[in-house]
């Protein structure tokens, strides 16, 4: 088996660099980092890295991760899921954050502890902090949204003051982000304002849901999205990528009442749809728009 053509399939060729001045020119943040492998993979999705994780399980030769760690930014990933990824490849996952009007300027560090679930620390020469709507810095623990100040800001939208004028204030630039502090200065991202789900009422992070059914067995990936309800306005679903869809345990009722161990009632999917690919955005994020069942 061609491990590198095999994650090609996966990724795409374009993602795949096996020369390291190519690797830099295409990823300058990788030009900072000691010690480039041989060979670097861009793996967009989490559906992507779990088949590199599934290809490594299946393979007749070891795939290894070389180097410091893996560095990941976008969505942030489920803590099971890297759990699964560190003890398969024997690395470190560095969570960090970014987004098109920043690149990334959160991240987990480099030689020292990182923390699961964390987005990390914001990286020199940028400041974050988690606000409340006023623009108040609110105390450790307590959600609020996440905004960044740095060098490498935009200045702003093309042609979009009023847009330029409310995303960047004082030099902060707004993320739309919802996230927490804790004590040792290590953020946490919990949601896009924009993709909480109003069920009855409550508003509900599909994070929070997410990471509960991804520990669940032969669960790959999992997305929640709102969908429209004639009672509640807005009710769960659950976009849930498997590993064997034949798999009798694959079923509704059982997913439900597994989430009834571990999640209030409202915050259990009133439906779940059981796939071997998750639908993606062109950018290769997680669809997260208002579906009909």
């Amino acid at each position: 088996m061609d491990i590198i053509e095999e994650i090609k399939k996966i990724v795409g060729p374009e993602h795949v660099f096996d020369d390291r001045v190519e690797c830099i020119s295409y990823s300058r943040d990788l030009s900072v980092h000691e010690g480039i492998p041989d060979v670097v993979v861009f793996a967009q999705t989490t559906e992507q890295i779990s088949g590199i994780m599934k290809l490594a399980n299946d393979a007749k030769v070891p795939v290894t991760v070389q180097g410091s760690g893996t560095a990941t930014t976008g969505a942030s990933l489920p803590v099971e899921f890297i759990k699964r990824f560190e003890t398969l490849f024997n690395t470190k996952i560095h969570e960090g954050y970014g987004l098109t009007e920043c690149p990334v300027c959160v991240e987990n560090p480099y030689g020292r502890p990182t923390k699961p679930g964390s987005i990390g620390q914001p990286i020199p020469e940028f400041a974050a902090k988690v606000v409340d709507e006023g623009g108040k810095e609110i105390p450790v623990g307590q959600p609020g949204e996440l905004i960044v100040k740095g060098p490498g800001v935009m200045k702003g939208y093309l042609n979009r003051e009023k847009e330029t004028a409310e995303t960047i204030k004082d030099g902060w630039l707004h993320t739309g982000d919802l996230a927490y502090r804790d004590e040792d200065g290590f953020f946490y991202h919990t949601a896009r304002r924009k993709e909480i789900i109003k069920v009855g009422g409550r508003r509900i992070s599909p994070k929070e849901i997410e990471e509960v059914i991804v520990t669940f067995p032969g669960v790959v990936d999992c997305s929640i999205s709102a969908i429209f309800d004639e009672i509640l306005g807005e009710a769960l679903k659950a976009e849930v990528v498997v590993a064997d869809l034949n798999d009798p345990s694959v079923d509704e009722m059982e997913f439900k009442r597994l989430c009834g161990e571990k999640l209030a009632l409202e915050k259990i999917p009133q439906v779940f749809d059981f796939t071997s690919r998750m639908r993606v955005a062109a950018t290769g994020k997680k669809t997260k728009k208002l579906n009909s069942v």
